[in-house]
Formats: C-alpha cells, structure tokens, sequence
C-alpha cells in the first residue's frame, strides 16, 4: 500500500509541475487509476482479512473454547470498541487469546476501511 500511495503522491506532483494541460491531466489520469487499484486492493485484503477473522471465530466454537452465542457477545464487544484489556482479563487464557486474534483481524480490515476512506476524498 505504501509504494502504491507514494506513487499517487509523485503522480500528482507531476499534475502540479507540469505545464500543458494535457501533461496536468495525463498525470491525474494515472493518479486516479492508481487511487482505484489501491482501492481495489483494500477491498481485496479486507475480504481476505474478514475470512481469517470468520475463521478463528469457527475455531474457538468448534473447539468448544465458546458457544456460539458466546462468541457473537464477544465480538459484538470488539466491533463496537467495548472490548478492552480488563475485560479479556475477565476471561480465561483460551478465550484471551481468541479475542486477541479475532481483534487483531477486525482491525486489520479496520485499517483497508480507512484506507480507503481516505483514497477516496
């Protein structure tokens, strides 16, 4: 993501410098594509990311670790920001480390979201 932002940032600098309008709009026009491929990209990740997050929530019912209705409760809590380190200290270790996990996932696709909230002012 960092490369693919620091070359929407050189584009656009070119679009500045540039002294034709043709030049100034060629550089926004691979700007913008670039700007849509990184979107597409976060879009791609938050998939991936929201699959991982879905598996470790199966696991830890499967396992028994927690009951279903457990799990949505928890992460219920993460997705709404409830979940903090006196709660999962609340918990036993299996259950901490499936928070853990789950939230390190939930705010991985937190991240593409706002990525791509931000490609796309």
């Amino acid at each position: 993501m960092e490369r693919t932002s620091r070359e929407i940032e050189h584009l656009i600098s070119q679009s500045e410098l540039a002294v034709s309008t043709r030049d100034k709009n060629s550089y926004l026009d691979k700007a913008s594509k670039q700007v849509n491929k990184q979107i597409s990209q976060n879009e791609r990740a938050q998939k991936v990311y929201t699959a991982q997050a879905d598996e470790v929530r199966k696991q830890a019912v499967t396992s028994g670790l927690v009951t279903d209705q457990q799990a949505n409760d928890i992460i219920r809590m993460i997705q709404s920001g409830n979940m903090d380190d006196i709660k999962i200290a609340n918990y036993d270790e299996g259950v901490q480390t499936f928070i853990q996990s789950y939230k390190e996932w939930y705010d991985k696709i937190l991240d593409c979201k706002d990525a791509n909230v931000e490609l796309e002012k």
